[in-house]
């Protein structure tokens, strides 16, 4: 059972600097702003360049040279389109799936040992830090 949203969810990754992860399954070439882009695919079906600069703010072709980066890493895997062949999605590589998914179990932990006011109280929290770094751009765009 999900205890905070999907949208929560996303938030408390998107906001804390993923020293799991970080250490356990990425190396110290792998930047905060690679680990957004990485957090931003791994929630977004179908997601395509296009759809992360919006997101983002940025242009395509910014995107294009991070998501590049991170697929000579081997963090992401492009795939074409079999209905549009013009269209290219983008998706975790394998190892990285792995990686979110022991991420998201250990998470879902933390989430289960915390009682109903804990939880609410934590969701409130991440909620706030979110709507502020939003508003400010922060999120996506650290350097503004």
């Amino acid at each position: 059972m999900r205890l905070l949203s999907t949208g929560s969810m996303l938030e408390l990754r998107m906001i804390r600097a993923r020293p799991a992860v970080s250490g356990r399954f990425l190396d110290s070439s792998v930047s905060y702003k690679d680990v957004l882009y990485l957090d931003m695919i791994s929630e977004i079906p179908d997601c395509t360049v296009s759809r992360l600069a919006e997101l983002a703010s940025v242009t395509k072709p910014t995107v294009t040279v991070r998501v590049n980066g991170l697929v000579e890493k081997g963090l992401v895997v492009k795939e074409r389109s079999s209905e549009d062949g013009r269209v290219t999605f983008l998706r975790l590589s394998e190892e990285m799936e792995r990686a979110y998914e022991w991420e998201e179990e250990v998470l879902q932990e933390i989430l289960d040992a915390m009682d109903e006011d804990e939880r609410r109280a934590a969701g409130e929290l991440f909620d706030r830090i979110s709507e502020r770094m939003m508003r400010s751009g922060e999120l996506l765009n650290p350097e503004r």
